[in-house]
């Protein structure tokens, strides 16, 4: 009766130890993937900063370029002005333009503007079009 017993203990200690194995070795597994994963994910983070990196660099540069263009439009919205200055005529349709974006109708600007009818119903009908 007690070599039955300690057979069974026996048994039991081997099929214990059988189940410690087989759990060490599906942890063993579950450890592999997690540090595949775990590589996979630090290669996608390294791609994905370089892809932000990329991405600063051109809006700084998208930056540079639009202070650039800002600077071309004040630069000729200034020399723009200076032309209308040099130019008595140009200050007439200047006004003239102003009166058709107001809503003037075209014998109020003829009037005002001592212009023609032909330059006045042009002028209101560019002003329309914008």
């Amino acid at each position: 009766m007690v070599y039955i017993s300690i057979g069974i203990a026996i048994t039991a200690n081997f099929i214990l130890l059988a189940v410690v194995f087989f759990n060490l070795k599906k942890q063993k597994i579950k450890n592999t993937e997690l540090v595949n994963q775990q590589d996979f994910f630090s290669r996608e983070i390294k791609i994905l900063k370089h892809e932000i990196s990329e991405v600063n660099a051109s809006s700084i540069g998208m930056g540079k370029m639009l202070k650039q263009l800002e600077q071309a439009i004040l630069q000729l919205d200034s020399r723009q002005e200076e032309l209308e200055l040099q130019d008595p005529e140009s200050k007439l349709y200047n006004r003239a333009s102003k009166m058709a974006e107001k809503g003037a109708s075209i014998e109020d600007i003829m009037h005002e503007c001592e212009i023609s009818s032909a330059e006045a119903q042009l002028i209101v009908s560019l002003r329309k079009t914008r």
